[in-house]
């Protein structure tokens, strides 16, 4: 999970609720056949060694109070979703136990790494910086357009001027620069990709791009595998992505709550009770 992230760690304690919730209506095996008794509730973290103990707060007799103070300290990154959870449940609840899994030798032999690491990064970055500002002047002597492009692309993205779909979907309009001058459905194309991005010319192919002799089956709604390039058919995830972020620019989210709200009045008619339920939590 995000440990600095108050939202992730929230949605770690409410993870931890509904299996709760599941685990008090699980009849225990020696109890009578329709006697319903919570089972106790053990949740192993990593970042520990040992009981983590929470009574310091979760004793505190003032309801209200200790959830703002809970709350809060999630906020600050001073708790995590595991102990917010254990620390505002009810007193009627299943007894919560906290346990660290983690070899403290081990794990403070990685902190001590990790801080060692910190501490002499200033200089790398220092270092760093002065391979780059060497290397820079060569980028604009020897890049082509493209290359430049490319870099400019992903220099924006890795300072999140762009997003992951926006990046993605430039990566994928390379493959249809110039109608396949750049990537050739063709046994050499990789070879030919990085000759166009190089600036160098290609040898051409002796058979006609696959692209040409397809041409006629290759149109439909989305296209169809026969209309991918090789490269494309490599990575099938990449492919959905990218349609998936088109269509998402499709979506009016400002009418999605008001639909999805409808929706589930309808659902609300031909449910159960208990689908119902357990329709309201995932939703």
């Amino acid at each position: 999970d995000a440990h600095s992230s108050p939202e992730a760690q929230l949605n770690s304690a409410n993870i931890l609720k509904y299996l709760r919730d599941g685990l008090s209506l699980t009849p225990v095996s020696h109890s009578k056949p329709n006697q319903k008794q919570a089972l106790p509730l053990l949740i192993c973290v990593e970042g520990s060694s040992g009981l983590v103990d929470t009574t310091l707060l979760s004793s505190f007799p003032e309801k209200k109070i200790k959830e703002e103070v809970a709350s809060e300290f999630l906020k600050e990154g001073k708790i995590t979703g595991e102990e917010y959870f254990a620390i505002i449940q009810d007193e009627k609840a299943p007894a919560v136990n906290i346990y660290g899994v983690e070899d403290k030798r081990a794990y403070e032999k990685n902190l001590k790494a990790f801080d060692q690491g910190l501490s002499s990064g200033e200089s790398l970055r220092n270092y760093f910086q002065k391979v780059q500002e060497e290397i820079n002047p060569l980028k604009a002597r020897l890049y082509n357009k493209r290359l430049k492009d490319l870099e400019s692309k992903i220099e924006a993205y890795q300072k999140k001027r762009i997003s992951l779909s926006q990046y993605c979907q430039y990566l994928h309009r390379l493959l249809d620069v110039d109608a396949g001058a750049v990537l050739s459905s063709c046994p050499n194309e990789g070879r030919n990709a990085e000759a166009a991005l190089l600036g160098r010319p290609k040898k051409q192919s002796a058979r006609p791009a696959l692209s040409r002799v397809n041409s006629g089956a290759t149109k439909g709604a989305q296209g169809t595998r026969e209309s991918l390039s090789p490269t494309r058919l490599k990575y099938p995830n990449f492919e959905l992505f990218v349609e998936a972020s088109k269509i998402e620019k499709k979506i009016d989210f400002s009418r999605v709550d008001s639909e999805r709200s409808k929706y589930i009045k309808e659902l609300s008619k031909k449910l159960t009770n208990d689908e119902l339920s357990d329709l309201l939590i995932m939703s």
